[in-house]
Parts: structure tokens; sequence; C-alpha cells
């Protein structure tokens, strides 16, 4: 009997260490799963800040050169304001001489001429003045310049 219950002992021992080593394995297996998920999410918020620095950075940049492009809007509108006080008074006078003149005087086609070129100047001042956003088109030694007519508010109203 006593060996029996000695036998029965050491089964029963066995048995618990047995049942331990699976509880520890399980512990582990589950420690184990849990850092691979903490990993994978510390991956992930990595992830996520670097896509938000980028974005942050990318938004600066933006942020500059819209506050370039603004600073040189409101130095052509002003260039522009000042051209037309010169361009205006020129206009009224060629009008003036116009109504004054006989069509068929030698100066007559000339003055046409400087009314003609005064209101070509007029409108191009008034598309720099309406320009709102860059829009640019090759030019000489494969440089570029802003495109007025496509960069002004007038043709995007299709005007």
């Amino acid at each position: 009997m006593t060996e029996n219950l000695v036998e029965t002992t050491t089964s029963v021992n066995e048995l618990n260490k047995e049942i331990l080593k699976r509880k520890q394995a399980e512990e582990e297996r589950l420690n184990t799963d849990l850092t691979n998920e903490q990993c994978h999410t510390i991956r992930e918020i990595r992830h996520a800040r670097v896509n938000v620095g980028k974005r942050m950075i990318t938004l600066q940049n933006e942020l500059r050169e819209r506050e370039k492009l603004q600073g040189v809007l409101e130095m052509a509108g002003a260039i522009c304001h000042e051209l037309n006080q010169p361009l205006q008074s020129v206009s009224g006078f060629s009008e003036l001489l116009l109504m004054d003149m006989e069509t068929g005087s030698p100066n007559y086609k000339m003055l046409k001429n400087i009314k003609t070129g005064i209101e070509r100047i007029g409108d191009l001042t008034r598309k720099i003045m309406n320009i709102t956003r860059y829009q640019s088109k090759p030019y000489l030694n494969e440089s570029k310049i802003i495109d007025i007519e496509k960069a002004s508010r007038h043709e995007e109203k299709g005007e």
C-alpha cells in the first residue's frame, strides 16, 4: 500500500509538473503574443507619426509658396495701379485728340494705334491684377513665365 501511495504521489507530482509546464508555456505564448501586438501597435504609431510629419512639412512648404505668391501678386497689383494712373491720362488725351481729328488726317492712324496700344496695356494690367493662381508656360531658353491668361480670374470665368 505504501508502494501504491508512493507511486500515486509520484504520478500526481509528475502530473502537477506537466500542468505547471503547460501553464508556463501558455503564459509565455500569451506574453509573446501580447508583445507582438504591442510591437505592431508601436510600428503603426511610428508610421502614423512619420506620415503626420511628412504631411506637416508638405503643408508648411505649400504655405511658404502661397505666401511668396501672395507677395508677388500684391507687388504686381501695386505696379498695375501705378501704371494705370498715367495710362488713364494718355488714354483720355488720345481720345480727345481723335475726336478733334479728321479720319483722313495723316496722324489719325498713328494716334489710333497709340489708343489701341494703351487699351492693350490696360487689358494686360487688369489681367495681372486678377491673377489668382500660379500657371506658367515655356519661354525662351527653356525658362518659364507666368501665363497671364490662364492664371487670371477672367480665364476661369470664361471671360
